[in-house]
């Protein structure tokens, strides 16, 4: 989608925004934060991978995100995240298993 463009400062989503390619964002190193749209589903694999300085993630709510699955691998690595924020529907820490936030300092 725009991996590797790193003029792109600020993302605005769509309301209906479903979901994402893997990698969508992946490089944009100008990217400071992001607000997921409260319909998505599912971040897929690396998909604001060394954006190096996003500091802020969050989703809107009420959120679809309900299953642990709904996180792909290595979504945030390599970024400068220091706000993670998410729907009351993520309930389980396990979102973070296979290794998506590797990569944080």
């Amino acid at each position: 989608m725009f991996s590797g463009c790193h003029a792109l400062t600020n993302v605005s989503f769509a309301k209906t925004t479903k979901c994402i390619e893997p990698g969508a964002f992946d490089g944009c190193s100008s990217l400071k934060s992001l607000n997921m749209p409260s319909d998505i589903y599912a971040v897929p694999d690396e998909f604001a991978k060394d954006c190096t300085q996003l500091t802020s993630f969050s989703f809107s709510e009420p959120g679809n995100l309900s299953y642990d699955q709904a996180f792909g691998d290595r979504i945030l690595a390599g970024t400068s995240i220091t706000s993670l924020t998410f729907p009351a529907s993520v309930t389980s820490l396990n979102v973070f298993s296979n290794n998506t936030l590797n990569g944080l300092d």
